[in-house]
Protein backbone atom coordinates (compact mmCIF):
# COMPACT_ATOMS: atom_id res chain seq x y z
CA UNK A 1 0.00 0.00 0.00
CA UNK A 2 0.97 3.70 -0.54
CA UNK A 3 0.54 4.08 3.42
CA UNK A 4 -0.46 2.28 6.16
CA UNK A 5 -4.42 3.45 5.50
CA UNK A 6 -5.92 4.73 2.52
CA UNK A 7 -9.82 5.68 2.23
CA UNK A 8 -10.00 3.82 -1.30
CA UNK A 9 -7.18 1.01 -2.09
CA UNK A 10 -6.46 0.45 -5.36
CA UNK A 11 -6.82 -2.81 -7.19
CA UNK A 12 -2.51 -3.73 -6.85
CA UNK A 13 -2.97 -3.01 -3.18
CA UNK A 14 -6.22 -5.15 -2.87
CA UNK A 15 -4.55 -8.13 -4.78
CA UNK A 16 -1.20 -7.40 -2.39
CA UNK A 17 -2.96 -7.85 0.21
CA UNK A 18 -4.73 -10.88 -1.32
CA UNK A 19 -1.29 -12.31 -1.45
CA UNK A 20 0.00 -11.66 1.57
CA UNK A 21 2.23 -9.38 0.59
CA UNK A 22 1.37 -6.72 3.04
CA UNK A 23 2.98 -6.05 6.08
CA UNK A 24 1.14 -6.45 9.53
CA UNK A 25 0.30 -2.68 10.03
CA UNK A 26 -0.75 -1.97 6.21
CA UNK A 27 -3.01 -5.62 6.09
CA UNK A 28 -4.66 -4.38 9.42
CA UNK A 29 -5.31 -0.92 8.63
CA UNK A 30 -6.61 -2.25 5.03
CA UNK A 31 -8.74 -5.00 6.68
CA UNK A 32 -9.75 -2.33 9.09
CA UNK A 33 -10.93 0.40 6.01
CA UNK A 34 -12.95 -2.64 4.21
CA UNK A 35 -15.03 -3.50 7.32
CA UNK A 36 -16.86 -0.16 7.46
CA UNK A 37 -16.24 0.73 3.13
CA UNK A 38 -18.86 -1.24 0.95
CA UNK A 39 -17.10 -0.36 -2.16
CA UNK A 40 -13.65 -1.36 -1.61
CA UNK A 41 -15.62 -4.89 0.44
CA UNK A 42 -17.14 -5.42 -2.71
CA UNK A 43 -13.67 -4.98 -4.75
CA UNK A 44 -11.83 -7.29 -2.56
CA UNK A 45 -14.76 -9.89 -2.29
CA UNK A 46 -14.97 -9.82 -6.67
CA UNK A 47 -11.07 -10.57 -6.75
CA UNK A 48 -11.26 -13.34 -4.16
CA UNK A 49 -14.35 -14.48 -6.29
CA UNK A 50 -11.91 -14.17 -9.99
CA UNK A 51 -9.53 -16.22 -8.22
CA UNK A 52 -11.48 -18.87 -6.81
CA UNK A 53 -13.40 -19.26 -10.62
CA UNK A 54 -10.27 -19.49 -12.53
CA UNK A 55 -8.74 -21.97 -10.06
CA UNK A 56 -11.53 -24.04 -10.67
CA UNK A 57 -11.78 -23.76 -14.32
CA UNK A 58 -8.02 -24.46 -14.24
CA UNK A 59 -8.46 -27.76 -12.57
CA UNK A 60 -11.49 -28.65 -15.02
CA UNK A 61 -9.64 -28.59 -18.46
CA UNK A 62 -8.27 -31.80 -19.14
CA UNK A 63 -5.61 -31.72 -21.73
CA UNK A 64 -5.10 -34.48 -24.42
CA UNK A 65 -2.64 -37.42 -23.56
CA UNK A 66 0.32 -37.37 -24.68
CA UNK A 67 1.47 -38.92 -28.87
CA UNK A 68 2.53 -42.97 -28.54
CA UNK A 69 5.70 -43.72 -28.78
CA UNK A 70 6.86 -45.31 -32.02
CA UNK A 71 6.30 -49.26 -31.86
CA UNK A 72 9.21 -51.41 -33.38
CA UNK A 73 8.73 -52.56 -36.82
CA UNK A 74 8.18 -56.54 -37.40
CA UNK A 75 8.58 -57.88 -39.78
CA UNK A 76 6.08 -61.46 -40.65
CA UNK A 77 7.82 -64.93 -40.00
CA UNK A 78 7.57 -67.92 -42.34
CA UNK A 79 6.69 -71.06 -40.72
CA UNK A 80 7.48 -74.43 -41.95
CA UNK A 81 4.59 -76.48 -42.87
CA UNK A 82 3.07 -78.86 -40.42
CA UNK A 83 2.05 -82.72 -41.00
CA UNK A 84 -1.25 -83.09 -40.64
CA UNK A 85 -2.64 -86.59 -39.53
CA UNK A 86 -5.96 -88.11 -41.26
CA UNK A 87 -8.58 -87.73 -38.71
CA UNK A 88 -9.53 -91.04 -39.13
CA UNK A 89 -5.93 -92.76 -38.15
CA UNK A 90 -6.11 -90.21 -34.82
CA UNK A 91 -9.77 -92.00 -34.30
CA UNK A 92 -8.42 -95.32 -34.72
CA UNK A 93 -5.37 -95.16 -32.53
CA UNK A 94 -7.65 -93.42 -29.23
CA UNK A 95 -9.35 -96.42 -29.73
CA UNK A 96 -7.09 -99.12 -29.84
CA UNK A 97 -5.52 -97.66 -26.46
CA UNK A 98 -9.23 -97.46 -24.73
CA UNK A 99 -10.08 -101.03 -25.27
CA UNK A 100 -6.48 -101.61 -23.83
CA UNK A 101 -7.00 -100.03 -20.93
CA UNK A 102 -10.90 -101.26 -20.41
CA UNK A 103 -9.75 -105.20 -21.19
CA UNK A 104 -6.24 -105.27 -19.39
CA UNK A 105 -7.19 -103.69 -15.92
CA UNK A 106 -7.12 -105.72 -12.83
CA UNK A 107 -10.40 -106.01 -10.81
CA UNK A 108 -10.52 -104.34 -7.71
CA UNK A 109 -13.47 -105.26 -5.04
CA UNK A 110 -15.10 -102.34 -3.22
CA UNK A 111 -16.13 -102.44 0.08
CA UNK A 112 -19.76 -100.43 0.32
CA UNK A 113 -19.99 -99.20 3.96
CA UNK A 114 -23.61 -99.28 4.89
CA UNK A 115 -25.19 -97.16 8.22
CA UNK A 116 -26.13 -99.20 10.81
CA UNK A 117 -30.12 -98.74 12.01
CA UNK A 118 -28.57 -97.54 15.73
CA UNK A 119 -26.54 -94.57 13.52
CA UNK A 120 -28.75 -91.09 13.83
CA UNK A 121 -28.13 -89.13 10.75
CA UNK A 122 -28.57 -85.05 11.83
CA UNK A 123 -28.60 -82.79 9.21
CA UNK A 124 -26.19 -79.45 9.46
CA UNK A 125 -28.58 -77.01 11.04
CA UNK A 126 -28.28 -73.91 9.18
CA UNK A 127 -27.06 -70.46 10.42
CA UNK A 128 -29.16 -67.86 11.17
CA UNK A 129 -29.53 -65.19 8.67
CA UNK A 130 -29.23 -61.32 10.00
CA UNK A 131 -32.24 -59.28 8.27
CA UNK A 132 -31.20 -56.85 5.45
CA UNK A 133 -30.34 -53.40 7.04
CA UNK A 134 -33.14 -50.91 5.67
CA UNK A 135 -31.54 -47.67 2.93
CA UNK A 136 -32.73 -45.40 6.28
CA UNK A 137 -30.68 -47.02 8.81
CA UNK A 138 -27.53 -47.64 6.30
CA UNK A 139 -27.66 -43.89 5.55
CA UNK A 140 -27.99 -42.85 9.30
CA UNK A 141 -25.09 -45.11 10.02
CA UNK A 142 -23.18 -43.26 7.16
CA UNK A 143 -23.97 -39.86 8.38
CA UNK A 144 -23.16 -40.32 11.99
CA UNK A 145 -19.44 -42.09 10.91
CA UNK A 146 -18.96 -39.37 8.55
CA UNK A 147 -19.42 -36.26 11.68
CA UNK A 148 -16.96 -38.90 13.72
CA UNK A 149 -14.77 -38.52 11.16
CA UNK A 150 -15.17 -34.63 10.41
CA UNK A 151 -14.83 -34.41 14.44
CA UNK A 152 -11.63 -36.63 14.33
CA UNK A 153 -10.02 -34.29 11.48
CA UNK A 154 -10.96 -30.45 13.34
CA UNK A 155 -9.37 -32.42 16.43
CA UNK A 156 -6.48 -33.08 14.95
CA UNK A 157 -6.13 -29.96 12.91
CA UNK A 158 -6.50 -28.02 16.36
CA UNK A 159 -3.65 -29.98 17.71
CA UNK A 160 -1.00 -28.06 14.96
CA UNK A 161 -2.90 -24.69 15.47
CA UNK A 162 -4.55 -25.01 11.99
CA UNK A 163 -8.09 -23.80 13.14
CA UNK A 164 -6.51 -20.67 14.20
CA UNK A 165 -7.48 -18.43 10.71
CA UNK A 166 -5.15 -20.05 8.92
CA UNK A 167 -6.51 -20.83 4.81
CA UNK A 168 -7.51 -24.47 5.91
CA UNK A 169 -10.95 -25.63 5.02
CA UNK A 170 -12.81 -28.92 5.87
CA UNK A 171 -15.15 -30.13 3.62
CA UNK A 172 -17.15 -32.76 4.38
CA UNK A 173 -18.50 -34.76 0.89
CA UNK A 174 -21.24 -37.69 0.17
CA UNK A 175 -18.43 -40.07 1.00
CA UNK A 176 -16.12 -38.66 3.08
CA UNK A 177 -13.95 -35.49 4.13
CA UNK A 178 -11.96 -33.35 2.43
CA UNK A 179 -9.05 -30.86 4.19
CA UNK A 180 -8.73 -27.59 1.66
CA UNK A 181 -5.72 -25.93 2.18
CA UNK A 182 -4.93 -22.72 0.13
CA UNK A 183 -1.57 -21.15 -0.41
CA UNK A 184 0.67 -23.71 2.19
CA UNK A 185 4.32 -24.31 1.88
CA UNK A 186 5.41 -27.37 1.65
CA UNK A 187 6.50 -28.13 5.08
CA UNK A 188 3.21 -26.93 6.50
CA UNK A 189 1.58 -29.72 3.83
CA UNK A 190 3.24 -32.42 5.71
CA UNK A 191 2.23 -31.19 8.80
CA UNK A 192 -1.14 -31.56 7.89
CA UNK A 193 -0.90 -34.79 6.48
CA UNK A 194 0.17 -35.89 9.86
CA UNK A 195 -2.37 -34.35 11.61
CA UNK A 196 -5.31 -35.68 9.93
CA UNK A 197 -3.66 -38.87 8.66
CA UNK A 198 -6.14 -41.42 5.99
CA UNK A 199 -8.09 -38.02 4.90
CA UNK A 200 -7.46 -36.32 1.60
CA UNK A 201 -5.89 -33.08 1.63
CA UNK A 202 -5.83 -30.57 -1.35
CA UNK A 203 -3.28 -28.00 -1.79
CA UNK A 204 -4.62 -24.91 -3.86
CA UNK A 205 -2.05 -22.53 -5.41
CA UNK A 206 -3.87 -19.06 -5.80
CA UNK A 207 -2.24 -17.16 -8.62
CA UNK A 208 -1.82 -13.35 -8.81
CA UNK A 209 -4.07 -11.25 -11.08
CA UNK A 210 -2.80 -8.49 -13.01
CA UNK A 211 -4.52 -5.20 -12.58
CA UNK A 212 -4.91 -1.96 -13.92
CA UNK A 213 -3.36 0.67 -11.85
CA UNK A 214 -5.86 3.00 -10.04
CA UNK A 215 -5.90 6.38 -7.98
CA UNK A 216 -6.07 6.34 -4.41
CA UNK A 217 -6.59 9.44 -1.91
CA UNK A 218 -4.50 8.37 1.14
CA UNK A 219 -4.36 9.62 4.83
CA UNK A 220 -1.70 10.26 7.30
CA UNK A 221 -2.27 7.16 9.60
CA UNK A 222 -3.59 7.65 12.76
CA UNK A 223 -0.52 7.92 15.71
CA UNK A 224 0.13 4.89 18.14
CA UNK A 225 -1.83 6.18 21.83
CA UNK A 226 0.15 8.02 24.18
CA UNK A 227 3.59 7.97 21.60
CA UNK A 228 3.68 4.32 22.17
CA UNK A 229 6.77 2.66 20.25
CA UNK A 230 6.48 0.06 17.14
CA UNK A 231 7.78 -2.97 19.52
CA UNK A 232 5.50 -2.11 22.25
CA UNK A 233 2.79 -1.61 19.57
CA UNK A 234 3.54 -4.71 17.91
CA UNK A 235 3.61 -7.21 21.18
CA UNK A 236 -0.19 -5.52 21.68
CA UNK A 237 -1.20 -6.43 17.89
CA UNK A 238 0.13 -9.66 18.86
CA UNK A 239 -1.52 -10.06 21.72
CA UNK A 240 -5.40 -8.59 20.35
CA UNK A 241 -4.55 -11.37 17.20
CA UNK A 242 -4.06 -14.06 19.51
CA UNK A 243 -7.86 -13.15 21.01
CA UNK A 244 -9.54 -12.53 18.07
CA UNK A 245 -8.48 -15.47 16.52
CA UNK A 246 -9.60 -18.17 19.23
CA UNK A 247 -12.70 -16.15 19.90
CA UNK A 248 -13.62 -17.01 16.10
CA UNK A 249 -12.67 -20.89 16.61
CA UNK A 250 -14.76 -21.00 19.16
CA UNK A 251 -17.99 -19.00 17.04
CA UNK A 252 -16.85 -21.55 13.92
CA UNK A 253 -16.66 -24.86 16.09
CA UNK A 254 -20.51 -23.56 17.76
CA UNK A 255 -21.66 -22.88 14.53
CA UNK A 256 -20.22 -26.23 12.46
CA UNK A 257 -22.05 -28.56 14.93
CA UNK A 258 -25.00 -26.94 16.21
CA UNK A 259 -28.47 -29.30 15.82
CA UNK A 260 -26.13 -32.05 14.68
CA UNK A 261 -26.36 -35.14 17.08
CA UNK A 262 -23.24 -36.18 18.25
CA UNK A 263 -21.86 -39.17 20.00
CA UNK A 264 -20.66 -38.99 23.56
CA UNK A 265 -16.66 -39.48 22.49
CA UNK A 266 -17.23 -36.41 19.81
CA UNK A 267 -19.00 -34.54 22.58
CA UNK A 268 -16.25 -34.72 24.42
CA UNK A 269 -13.44 -34.23 21.79
CA UNK A 270 -15.59 -30.71 21.02
CA UNK A 271 -15.36 -29.61 24.60
CA UNK A 272 -11.24 -30.67 25.31
CA UNK A 273 -10.73 -28.47 22.07
CA UNK A 274 -13.37 -25.32 23.47
CA UNK A 275 -11.75 -25.31 26.74
CA UNK A 276 -8.36 -25.51 25.03
CA UNK A 277 -9.64 -22.01 22.78
CA UNK A 278 -11.24 -20.67 26.33
CA UNK A 279 -8.11 -21.36 28.42
CA UNK A 280 -5.51 -19.85 25.60
CA UNK A 281 -8.06 -16.57 25.07
CA UNK A 282 -8.21 -15.83 29.05
CA UNK A 283 -3.70 -15.88 28.95
CA UNK A 284 -3.47 -13.14 26.02
CA UNK A 285 -6.05 -11.37 27.27
CA UNK A 286 -3.90 -11.08 30.93
CA UNK A 287 -0.70 -10.68 28.78
CA UNK A 288 -2.93 -7.27 26.68
CA UNK A 289 -4.21 -6.33 30.17
CA UNK A 290 -0.54 -6.11 31.45
CA UNK A 291 1.04 -4.42 28.72
CA UNK A 292 -2.17 -1.76 28.24
CA UNK A 293 -1.42 -1.06 32.22
CA UNK A 294 2.33 -0.38 31.36
CA UNK A 295 0.98 2.71 29.36
CA UNK A 296 -0.04 4.21 32.97
CA UNK A 297 -2.89 5.46 31.63
CA UNK A 298 -6.32 5.78 33.12
CA UNK A 299 -8.14 2.82 34.76
CA UNK A 300 -11.29 3.00 33.21
CA UNK A 301 -13.97 1.21 35.60
CA UNK A 302 -16.88 -1.33 34.69
CA UNK A 303 -16.57 -4.58 32.43
CA UNK A 304 -17.96 -5.41 28.94
CA UNK A 305 -20.26 -8.27 29.24
CA UNK A 306 -21.45 -8.62 25.99
CA UNK A 307 -20.99 -11.94 23.84
CA UNK A 308 -17.27 -12.82 23.02
CA UNK A 309 -17.95 -12.64 19.54
CA UNK A 310 -18.67 -8.74 19.53
CA UNK A 311 -16.13 -8.23 22.27
CA UNK A 312 -13.72 -9.68 19.93
CA UNK A 313 -14.66 -7.49 16.83
CA UNK A 314 -14.56 -4.67 19.00
CA UNK A 315 -10.86 -5.22 20.93
CA UNK A 316 -10.08 -5.49 17.14
CA UNK A 317 -10.66 -2.56 15.64
CA UNK A 318 -9.82 -0.65 19.09
CA UNK A 319 -6.27 -2.30 18.69
CA UNK A 320 -6.13 -1.04 15.25
CA UNK A 321 -6.78 2.10 15.69
CA UNK A 322 -4.87 2.40 19.05
CA UNK A 323 -1.63 0.92 17.66
CA UNK A 324 -2.27 0.22 14.07
CA UNK A 325 -2.80 3.54 12.85
CA UNK A 326 -6.02 3.29 11.76
CA UNK A 327 -8.27 6.58 11.56
CA UNK A 328 -11.09 6.67 14.61
CA UNK A 329 -12.63 9.73 16.58
CA UNK A 330 -11.43 8.56 19.68
CA UNK A 331 -9.05 10.19 22.20
CA UNK A 332 -6.26 7.98 23.32
CA UNK A 333 -8.11 7.90 26.90
CA UNK A 334 -10.75 6.29 25.65
CA UNK A 335 -9.45 3.82 23.41
CA UNK A 336 -7.59 2.53 26.32
CA UNK A 337 -10.50 2.63 28.38
CA UNK A 338 -12.69 0.62 26.49
CA UNK A 339 -9.94 -1.97 25.84
CA UNK A 340 -9.62 -2.40 29.71
CA UNK A 341 -13.47 -2.99 30.32
CA UNK A 342 -13.87 -5.32 26.49
CA UNK A 343 -10.29 -7.28 28.40
CA UNK A 344 -12.51 -7.45 31.86
CA UNK A 345 -15.21 -9.40 30.04
CA UNK A 346 -13.29 -11.78 28.23
CA UNK A 347 -11.66 -12.60 31.26
CA UNK A 348 -14.56 -13.08 34.00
Amino acid sequence: MNSPTSQHPDEIELMRFLDGELSDREARALRHHTDSCWQCRRDLNEMQTTIDVYLRVRESISYPPAPRAWMPLRFPVLEQPRRVWPVWRLALAAGTVFAGVILFRPAVPVAVQRPTASEAVTAPIPAPVAPPTSRPAREKAVAVSLVSLEVQVLAGLHRVGADLGEAVEVIVEKDGVLVRGTALDPGRAAILREAIAGVRLELVEPKAIVADGGTATTVVPRPTVFGVRDDAANAVIDESDAIVARAHALARLAARFQGVSLSTEDVQTIREIENDHRTSLRQHAVQLRKRLAALRAPEAAGEDLRPMAELARDLDELVSAGFAGAQSPLSDDEIVGRLQRILRGLTR
